[in-house]
Order: structure tokens, then sequence, then C-alpha cells
């Protein structure tokens, strides 16, 4: 019913009468309801609008914006801040006007948003994110550019889904400018930085998530865990005395 005039529903349990109900519903992700039935329908999970689950799987590929389709694998522990700093050839979605835009930032359960612009194609907007890594299982940073009216639904203007290895290549650098997917054109700059839970620089972690390792295990202890059983003949590095058993 969302966005129609309305509709009659006959009651139960009378002979006659019928009730005219009319409808909207609000999504924190500023999707229309036209977005979510299909999924819905499906059983699918709307909380997760790209479809990205099971991303630690090491035998599924998953899209990243910098480096194409990297491996599945352990998520590293810590914070991601991200900068979405401002955007640009944003769309015009009404005719008579410029956008007023917004943006929402979602991983995982986890959203933030932005200020609204008021009448620019570009908006700066400045917004620092922090978000806990990681989140479930889930590896992708999804941001989409909303056109803020105040009648009717809201306007996609675009959106882009980054991997954490994205987040992680960005880490110290002033900012990197991402295409918009989903409109003919427009571009968001962002800047991030990953506070990893072990103290390490993200280029430490970064080779380990390209080849699908464990960023948590950086040197392989996750292999040696029967490391107190007397029998295990492999021996272990000792900085004095070579192996010891």
């Amino acid at each position: 019913m969302d966005g129609t005039e309305g509709k009659w529903y006959p009651l139960d349990g009378v002979k006659s009468g019928k009730i005219l109900l009319s409808a909207d519903f609000l999504d924190k992700l500023g999707r229309n309801a036209n977005d979510l039935i299909p999924g819905l329908l499906k059983g699918g999970d709307l909380s997760d609008p790209n479809g990205r689950r099971n991303s630690t799987n090491p035998e599924k590929s998953n899209p990243s914006a910098l480096h194409g389709n990297v491996p599945g694998g352990i998520i590293p522990k810590g914070k991601a801040k991200l900068n979405l700093i401002k955007a640009k050839d944003l769309i015009q979605a009404d005719k008579n006007s410029k956008s007023d835009p917004y943006a929402v930032l979602l991983y995982g359960k986890q959203v933030e948003k932005t200020k609204v612009i008021p009448n620019s194609h570009e908006p700066q907007w400045n917004h620092e994110a922090e978000f806990d890594v990681p989140d479930g299982d889930e590896r992708s940073f999804y941001i989409e550019v909303f056109d803020s009216d105040k009648v009717g639904q809201d306007t996609s203007l675009g959106n882009l889904t980054l991997d954490i290895t994205d987040v992680l290549s960005m880490d110290g650098k002033d900012g990197q400018w991402f295409p918009l997917k989903g409109v003919k054109s427009g571009k968001v700059l962002l800047s991030a930085d990953f506070i990893d839970e072990l103290g390490r620089n993200a280029s430490e972690i970064l080779p380990s998530l390209l080849k699908g390792g464990d960023p948590n295990d950086p040197y392989g202890l996750s292999g040696r865990k029967n490391s107190t059983d007397p029998s295990n003949k492999s021996g272990y590095p000792s900085g004095l005395g070579g192996n010891r058993q």
C-alpha cells in the first residue's frame, strides 16, 4: 500500500463491511517499499542490500572497488573510521530544482547518516563514521546517496560498496574518489583509517586479507594449537636454541 491513495479490505467475522486503508513505510536506509518487497517475498535479508553474507568463506570471492575480486577470510578486529568528505557530479533527481543530498553509511547492523545539504550537486559533508569490526561475518561497507524530498519518497542518487580491503588500502591517505553505481554520474570522496585491535598498521594486515588468510593470527599460531603435546615432534622455534620439543 505504500504510496497508494488507499485500498478497501473486507472485514472478517461479519456478513458485510469494509475499511479503507492507506500506508507508508519509512526505511532507515531510505529505500522505497518497492525496493524491499521482492526481497521479503523471497525470504531474503533486508539488512543486507547486496546479499553479501558468508563473506568469510575462503572459496567465495568478494567484489572489491580497488582490488577486483578478493577471497573470503577471517576479518580483522578493530575499528574502521570512514570520512565521507564530499560528492560531485550528482544526477539531478528533480528537473525543477537542485537536489538536497544526504548519505547513509551501513556496515552490518551499524548505520550512520550525514546531514542534508540543501540545493547542491556538490555537497560537502565531512562526516566521520566509526564502525566496530567485525559485525557478524560482514566485510562490506555500503554507502548510498539520496535526495531528500519533503513530499514523497527520497530518491537514490547512487550507491557504493567497499570491501574491508578497500578500507585498509585507504588508511592514512588524504582521500580517494569513487564512482557511484546505479546512476549515470556521481562520485564521492572518501578517506579511511583502521585501528587494529593488535596495534598493527593496515599495511601489515592487507597482504594476508588479499590472500584469504587470517589477519588475527599474524604468526600462524592457530596451526600450533597442540603445542603443549609432548608427542608433537615438529618442534617450535626458539630465539636461542633453534627448535625445541
